[in-house]
């Protein structure tokens, strides 16, 4: 019998969602780990549910494959690491208002003139970003914290 291929498309029932990212993540996991065993490639996979639980697999471990990607962004800061995802242009506006600040002296000023010039919609998609921001701080404060204190 052969395989058919199904139509991707979200889940609508939450709880049937739920027990298809549990089975679709643990075949992930499975996968990632027959690239490893195979070709002997170094595989992290972290997945996060709805819910905001963490899911991650690594081989050999998902530290040393992150620690790895880390090393060679900076050992080449030229080469530009691919991130998943697109950069929204909320997040694109507050980079680039937060390289004007850093770049500035008296940067609090030029802040508050970039911010005065946004509307309203415009402040709620900045505020978001700079959330998301700050959760990506504080993951990578946790990294740094997490490897200081295994030395």
């Amino acid at each position: 019998m052969a395989r058919r291929s199904i139509e991707i498309k979200k889940i609508e029932d939450r709880s049937k969602r739920q027990v298809t990212f549990t089975k679709r993540r643990q075949g992930l996991f499975k996968k990632a780990g027959e690239l490893h065993k195979k070709f002997n490639a170094d595989v992290a996979v972290i997945a996060f549910s709805l819910a905001g639980n963490a899911y991650a697999f690594g081989d050999p471990s998902v530290d040393s494959v992150l620690e790895k990607y880390y090393k060679a962004a900076a050992e080449s800061p030229e080469v530009e690491v691919p991130v998943a995802g697109d950069v929204s242009p909320a997040e694109r506006k507050v980079g680039e208002m937060m390289e004007k600040v850093v770049g500035s002296r008296g940067g609090r000023r030029v802040w508050d003139e970039e911010v005065e010039k946004l509307g309203v919609a415009e402040i709620d998609e900045v505020r978001v970003a700079m959330e998301e921001m700050k959760r990506k701080i504080l993951v990578q404060q946790r990294r740094i914290l997490a490897e200081a204190s295994n030395m």
